[in-house]
């Protein structure tokens, strides 16, 4: 079931209620074979890593990649962004002493319980960067964070924060003139690349991995199509078969949620195409102009 579907398929819902079978519609949304039984794997198949697996593999490499244009040596490393803590550990693991910011508390708990020998503090880097000791850090990671960063706001904390010699990795998307008005936290990236400059800071490295990560966002595509959207329909088949007068009740107020907010962000931008068209991933080393 593609995006664009579900809100006809909701008021088809509205209309034959009487007449489905819920858990069937389900099944013929997400195997689209025509057939409802299990299915027959050969023992080699059956034995195969998995799509999630496979992924957590993808991962992986990614942080392999990205932590390759680390310096050096061993640094005091500042990863903005920080997430559930995995890159910080795996950077303290390759000697480094990592300090990790997260807004969010709940991730800043997990990172102190499961990866005690890094330092996490909870905030936003435009926030608690004054507060943190000036220069230093030897370097300053944002993995898929950097989007969110408010560039005024943050570009000026990177010479305070940094040493001399101090380095900033970044791994993240950045859009192209081409790409349609943000729904979300992207930076033109001719724009950023000004502002940095503006700023005193060079591009010492870059390397655009954008065809490496579509297959991520064909797998999103796969799951949401073909797993989530027939689930959802599947609750929301069941409330139009127990209660068809409330869900024509709340029909146009789903309606009007769907195509105003969630639609938007289910397609565009995250469809590997359009991706591809509009959008570069990039891995960037900056450093200051004046000590390249």
């Amino acid at each position: 079931m593609q995006p664009t579907e579900f809100p006809q398929y909701l008021h088809d819902l509205a209309k034959h209620h009487a007449a489905l079978d819920p858990m069937h519609l389900m099944y013929d949304n997400v195997l689209k074979s025509g057939y409802l039984h299990f299915g027959f794997w050969p023992t080699e198949q059956a034995r195969e890593v998995g799509l999630l697996a496979r992924f957590a593999q993808a991962q992986e490499r990614f942080a392999d990649e990205f932590l390759a244009y680390l310096p050096p040596g061993r640094h005091q490393v500042l990863d903005v962004g920080a997430g559930m803590g995995r890159l910080a550990h795996e950077m303290t693991v390759r000697g480094h002493t990592v300090t990790a910011i997260t807004p969010s508390s709940v991730q800043a708990e997990h990172i102190a319980k499961r990866y005690p020998a890094v330092t996490v503090k909870q905030g936003r880097l435009q926030d608690i960067g004054p507060s943190l000791a000036a220069g230093g850090y030897d370097v300053l990671v944002f993995s898929e964070s950097f989007r969110y960063m408010p560039l005024k706001q943050v570009l000026p904390l990177f010479e305070r924060l940094l040493s001399p010699q101090g380095r900033i990795i970044i791994g993240d998307w950045f859009a192209q003139d081409s790409a349609p008005p943000s729904r979300g936290h992207d930076h033109l990236e001719a724009a950023f690349r000004a502002q940095a400059q503006a700023q005193g800071w060079t591009v010492l490295s870059e390397r655009d991995i954008t065809q490496n990560i579509l297959p991520t966002l064909t797998m999103a595509q796969e799951i949401l199509c073909g797993l989530y959207l027939p689930l959802a329909g599947l609750v929301l088949s069941k409330f139009a078969q127990k209660r068809p007068r409330l869900f024509r009740l709340c029909l146009p107020w789903m309606t009007r949620a769907l195509e105003r907010k969630l639609l938007p962000q289910l397609i565009g931008r995250f469809e590997p195409a359009v991706f591809a068209s509009h959008y570069r991933y990039l891995f960037l080393v900056l450093g200051r102009a004046a000590a390249r």
